[in-house]
């Protein structure tokens, strides 16, 4: 029996970057950008909202399929047809914070069937992320 939960998660769309990488003296550290550690924070806060009253427990442990559609805000001034960012690093950013939330998955490993689709947003429409996950 598939059970799916569909929701909106009303934050700014980022595309996940790679970590850096810098060396001080002659040691090397490899960090990630605090802009993007403050983004997932928000993104885990929003999720903690949006599963306070349902329980996924039961469902923990069990292959997912995962949808996606990313609504980005078109800047003024762009003449692209499709928002910046590789689909899956939008994905990325947005599964590690589900995970981090505790609430649907215990690790994105689980995610057996994927789809992901990025849009500009239509006049008046918030931008963010339209979400599926379906428990197999």
């Amino acid at each position: 029996m598939e059970v799916t939960h569909s929701f909106f998660l009303p934050v700014t769309p980022k595309a996940t970057q790679r970590s850096r990488c810098t060396c001080r003296g002659r040691y090397p550290s490899v960090y990630t950008d605090p802009a993007y550690k403050e983004w997932r924070a928000g993104v885990v806060e929003a999720l903690n909202k949006l599963a306070q009253y349902e329980d996924f427990s039961p469902y923990r442990e069990q292959n997912v399929r995962f949808e996606m559609e990313v609504v980005v805000t078109k800047p003024r001034t762009s003449k692209r047809t499709r928002p910046r960012g590789d689909a899956d690093n939008y994905e990325k950013g947005v599964w590690d914070a589900i995970t981090a939330s505790g609430h649907w998955w215990a690790d994105d490993d689980q995610i057996v069937e994927n789809r992901t689709v990025k849009r500009w947003a239509q006049p008046d429409e918030p931008e963010g992320y339209h979400i599926r996950i379906t428990f197999l």
